[in-house]
């Protein structure tokens, strides 16, 4: 299940907002007391899953008198009926979405409202001795949902700790701990051991109900040499600088000492973290990175999905670092929808703008607002960045291994997000974390972009649509001797204007337009037909442009199309064009 709307109606400064949400990644980006982090940890984690209502968080904004009110609305899967018991709280398959309404009245009523598929369950049965309905337990959060898990490293794990090992009763489920908090007892789930943390100490330990760990000291020893390499190969992946990490869980002691403190149950573990040169790596920035990945591994242990709310990660790190934890985000959301907040551009995985939301704070109502869109056009994108966190993309958009440069955001959005799900389905990709995809704009800004590129040493791969815009880009590819791939050698086509649009087809592309535009009320459904009777010699995205000028008076735009038709590729209801895999595949073969 993935969450893809919050409707906050009221709550605290959230008065009549909408937070739309990526099915994978979504980034919240604002300054200082937006409310972004309230909605990360307090909103979902106190009254989402735990059902607690605090009067705190009653609106006291100018003109926003009224009880706390929202809605969630969740995307349902064929296989979430196998992960979670939605088949006995909808009474049967098929139901695709799932609305959760919340109203704190006063007095014994309902506070909450299910609703699947437009239609209401029954989600409560009787009342108790002071008239308040009983919800039925698989209603209850914790029971239907992914469970949000919310994560802030505020410190990092100690490099030399304490533990005495316990074994946990045969029925405590493996992931009924929390992932985070005392994050050395994380390092022990990991290796398969249970016990008790604390920093080295002379003192007693206090006493525990659980009996001591019947492990021999060979096998513990065993399990920490395995979690060395398991790490260390976890670390290699994600960490470059410098190359060649070591990670050496050990015991202390020797031969004498280590049966000896085995025996008494009062272990010292050491947490070795070197470089390619045996160097000791102590720095506060590896520290945050090495114990954000092992939380982060532990989410493996989860059978099911989790809602991850991370808050403000990697602000300890340099900026190609924060880039790399970026990349990491967009990995772990193959099985977990992530949401999280930065102040740092180099935390936005820039292959991705649709996935931004922008916070802001009205300063005369002090209510926050939410920009679902910052992305609608490229001459806006930026705006609202600048505005929230003092920078554009020019400041901070950096080469990859590999750099493909598009025209816009639009192709910017289908090749990231083709690329991404032809990864996952076993298709001909791009290696998102080894490259960027940025939009130019036009050839005297991709002209410096190449210059610069070239002495960075990075091999750009420029792409240029086939009409008059293209030609002058080509040129400048020519004399600059940069690679480059066309849309016309990609689609056979006599037709002089060709766009990415184009290799979507008109029937396609009609479709996620009808998709797109059909909430507004202004718009009537168009149909491919009379698309290709009027373009003429138009490409399909400039002949969408003088359709909806002409007919609806109003403007086109051809990103929000892009982000329609990526978000149907994610979801499984529409097929990558084979066209759109041809060009993946030009620019893999120009990227050498």
């Amino acid at each position: 299940m993935r969450l893809r709307r919050l409707r906050l109606d009221r709550y605290r400064s959230f008065i009549d907002q909408t937070l739309l949400l990526d099915r994978q990644v979504t980034v919240m980006v604002g300054r200082n007391d937006t409310g972004k982090t309230s909605i990360l940890h307090r909103f979902f984690d106190q009254y989402v899953f735990e059902g607690v209502i605090h009067s705190a968080d009653v609106p006291r904004v100018t003109g926003a008198a009224g009880p706390i009110q929202f809605s969630l609305t969740w995307e349902v899967a064929d296989n979430d009926y196998d992960q979670f018991p939605l088949l006995e709280a909808f009474g049967k398959r098929g139901v695709r979405t799932l609305e959760m309404r919340f109203r704190n009245e006063e007095g014994p009523s309902e506070l909450w409202t299910y609703v699947g598929d437009g239609q209401r369950l029954s989600a409560y049965q009787g009342k108790a001795e002071d008239g308040t309905p009983i919800r039925r337990d698989v209603f209850r959060a914790r029971n239907l949902l992914p469970r949000p898990q919310y994560l802030h490293i505020d410190r990092t794990v100690m490099t030399n700790f304490q533990t005495r090992l316990f074994d946990l009763p045969a029925a405590t489920p493996a992931n009924s701990r929390p992932l985070a908090g005392a994050h050395e007892a994380s390092l022990l789930r990991l290796a398969g051991l249970a016990g008790e943390t604390r920093p080295v100490s002379d003192e007693r330990w206090p006493p525990t109900p659980f009996p001591q760990s019947t492990m021999s000291l060979a096998e513990v020893e065993d399990r920490l040499e395995q979690l060395s390499t398991r790490m260390t190969k976890l670390v290699r992946r994600w960490w470059d600088d410098p190359p060649g990490v070591t990670v050496n869980l050990k015991l202390a002691g020797n031969d004498e000492t280590k049966p000896q403190s085995h025996r008494e149950n009062n272990l010292y573990i050491i947490c070795n973290l070197t470089d390619a040169t045996g160097l000791p790596l102590l720095g506060s920035g590896f520290l945050w990175f090495f114990t954000f990945l092992l939380n982060l591994e532990l989410l493996g242990e989860w059978s099911t999905p989790l809602l991850l709310l991370i808050d403000e990660p990697a602000t300890p790190l340099h900026p190609s670092a924060q880039r790399r934890t970026a990349k990491l985000l967009d990995e772990l959301a193959r099985k977990h929808q992530v949401i999280y907040s930065t102040h740092s551009p180099f935390l936005i995985d820039w292959n991705f703008p649709q996935r931004i939301r922008v916070f802001e704070r009205d300063p005369v109502s002090r209510r926050s607002l939410i920009n679902n869109r910052p992305y609608v056009a490229q001459e806006q994108i930026w705006d609202p960045l600048r505005e929230s966190i003092g920078v554009t993309l020019g400041d901070i958009g950096g080469f990859a291994e590999v750099t493909i440069l598009v025209e816009g955001i639009t192709d910017q959005i289908i090749l990231a997000n083709a690329s991404r799900v032809l990864e996952i389905t076993g298709g001909p990709n791009l290696d998102l974390a080894k490259t960027s995809i940025l939009p130019y704009g036009d050839e005297r800004a991709l002209e410096a972009i190449l210059v610069m590129g070239k002495r960075a040493g990075v091999r750009c791969v420029v792409i240029t649509d086939f009409d008059e815009q293209g030609r002058k880009t080509e040129a400048v590819t020519a004399r600059l001797r940069a690679n480059h791939v066309s849309i016309g050698n990609v689609l056979a086509d006599s037709r002089s204007d060709l766009s990415i649009e184009d290799l979507l087809g008109v029937e396609g592309c009609v479709t996620w337009v009808n998709e797109t535009y059909s909430s507004f009320d202004w718009f009537r459904p168009i149909s491919a037909a009379e698309v290709t009777a009027t373009r003429g010699t138009l490409s399909l995205g400039r002949a969408l442009e003088v359709l909806f000028a002409n007919r609806f008076g109003k403007n086109f735009s051809k990103v929000s199309v892009a982000v329609t038709i990526a978000d149907a590729w994610w979801h499984g209801s529409a097929t990558i064009p084979y066209h759109i895999t041809n060009l993946i595949g030009q620019i893999i073969q120009a990227a050498g």
